[in-house]
């Protein structure tokens, strides 16, 4: 949502010579941005009913996870 002005600014520029405004742009963004946050709730949601407790679920949502018990700190780095 938070990008929504900067894509119709840039989006009005490139259509300068529309009919439209930047108002209008602005709109017509925000409703895009709206119906794709929803086809993608219901399609996460599809997803997570349909393959919960499978492997194909481990495969899907395995990769997305960060690990941080691979991270280590050195301390004699960190101190100054």
């Amino acid at each position: 949502m938070f990008s929504a002005p900067y894509i119709s600014l840039i989006v009005w520029l490139v259509f300068l010579r529309g009919s439209y405004n930047f108002t209008e742009h602005l709109v017509a963004n925000l409703y895009l941005i709206d119906f794709t946050n929803l086809i993608f709730y219901i399609n996460s949601n599809l997803q997570w009913t349909t393959f919960r407790g499978s492997l194909q679920y481990y495969l899907l949502y395995s990769s997305t996870t960060f690990n941080t018990s691979s991270i280590s700190v050195n301390p004699t780095i960190a101190t100054l």
